[in-house]
């Protein structure tokens, strides 16, 4: 049984990868369990081949994996290079081989370049924060130079990770944590900032330039979450303590966003060949658009920032294509747009590429891709009418095979433009999904 269980799940696997029998497909659950299946295989062969030379688990020698990432423990050198000698052989036997720019040998005291840097990090942040939020007789100091503060705090980040090319990367995300807790902490009430929110105001600021320095250099999906929720709670803030500043602050905001998509970073990706709108960016576009309509991009850059010629040219492989992302485009354009008038004509284009996607609304019941795109858009608020009805009727006839009493196609057609699919269009829910750490547009 077990022999014919192995025959039919290493078919099952050839079929999902062409009939290949070298490799396996990743990303899904199936796969882990086939990897899985192999690496414990491997990890008995390696404990019984080690015994043969005296060595025992947990005496001379600890070997711990996670997936198919290894951390080896020995008590010798020499212990230790047997027992890379005996795992790289039974690796080999299954084709499989250890990553030797990813093989590092480390001696007690077990220290990286990463926990080294975020010691340093760390006094940094309390640097910073003891700097920035500065009171004497319960009153905030207001904070002078702050151009200078901040490339100083910049600077010990940096000196921090230089021994370690990956650490700055990882200190970016670590400081844009610590700044959102600190957000956090100050819309609890903290640091006075209910009663001398002017003078606490500059310290906001401050972080919040530093926040975005960061993010253009780790530009994440969990890091764009947090500068969004950053940007959320110093926009609730301003509204609450200063209403008549608020518009200084969107502008600011917009300011450091347009800073950010007129970047390297972005026009890298946009100058990419598959081009798509990377949710990380999605994020901080759509938290700018719910904070107001003023000061969004203008059409030409936002043409440029969704890629909109690209989308154009696209929308003969957006079914045969396996790696088009037209849909998360479409979806993060018309969030951003919304009801804009300065975006009619960006719209217009928009539905028609929609349209143009929707030609095979036959595969709604089986391609992801046409199912999504559809009933998104049916939902979105800022398609015209019109587009939504018409693509309801073919739907009708593809689902029911006849189109259908005014009646039944009135209550079909609300229920397709009424209900939340994938997308959610309320820009409230949207910033309070901030609060759970969700992706702001895309929350799947």
């Amino acid at each position: 049984a077990n022999s014919d269980f192995a025959k039919f799940f290493d078919q099952l696997m050839q079929r999902s990868n062409f009939n290949e029998t070298n490799g396996i497909i990743i990303g899904n659950e199936v796969s882990r369990i086939f990897s899985e299946i192999i690496l414990q295989a491997i990890d008995n062969e390696v404990l019984e081949e080690l015994k043969k030379y005296g060595y025992e688990m947990s005496v001379d020698y600890d070997i711990k994996r996670y997936l198919d990432d290894y951390l080896i423990f020995a008590s010798k050198d020499s212990v230790l290079e047997k027992i890379f000698s005996v795992l790289e052989s039974k690796l080999r036997f299954y084709k499989l081989h250890l990553n030797e720019s990813k093989t590092v040998k480390s001696e007690r005291p077990f220290i990286t370049g990463v926990t080294r840097a975020k010691l340093q990090t760390g006094e940094a942040i309390s640097w910073l924060f003891n700097t920035v939020f500065e009171f004497k007789d319960g009153k905030a100091i207001e904070v002078r130079k702050p151009g200078k503060i901040k490339r100083k705090f910049i600077d010990k980040v940096m000196a921090a990770a230089f021994q370690d090319k990956k650490a700055y990367a990882v200190m970016c995300g670590y400081v844009i944590a610590a700044l959102h807790n600190k957000f956090l902490e100050v819309a609890s009430g903290k640091y006075y900032v209910h009663e001398n929110f002017p003078d606490v105001r500059n310290a906001l600021l401050i972080l919040l330039d530093i926040a975005f320095h960061l993010f253009n250099v780790s530009s994440t999906s969990n890091n764009s979450v947090k500068l969004c929720s950053i940007c959320n709670i110093l926009h609730t803030l301003y509204k609450e303590r200063s209403p008549e500043e608020v518009d200084a602050l969107v502008l600011e905001v917009r300011s450091l966003i347009k800073e950010f998509f007129e970047s390297c970073v972005v026009t890298q990706r946009e100058n990419s060949s598959n081009f798509f709108v990377p949710i990380e960016f999605a994020n901080l576009l759509c938290v700018s658009s719910s904070m107001g309509s003023e000061y969004l991009l203008s059409p030409k850059k936002v043409k440029e920032v969704f890629g909109l010629d690209s989308l154009k040219s696209s929308a003969n492989n957006y079914i045969d294509q396996e790696d088009c992302f037209d849909y998360f485009n479409i979806m993060a354009v018309l969030f951003y747009i919304k009801n804009h008038e300065e975006y009619n004509q960006i719209r217009s284009e928009i539905t028609k590429e929609i349209n143009k996607r929707l030609t095979r609304i036959d595969r709604v019941s089986f391609d992801a891709r046409i199912c999504f795109l559809l009933l998104d858009s049916m939902s979105c608020p800022y398609i015209d009418i019109k587009n939504r009805k018409s693509w309801a009727l073919k739907l009708e006839k593809v689902l029911y095979g006849r189109a259908l009493s005014t009646e039944e196609s009135a209550h079909f057609l609300e229920q397709l433009v009424t209900n939340r699919w994938f997308v959610c269009w309320d820009d409230q829910i949207v910033l309070d999904g901030l609060a759970s750490k969700n992706n702001l547009l895309f929350g799947y």
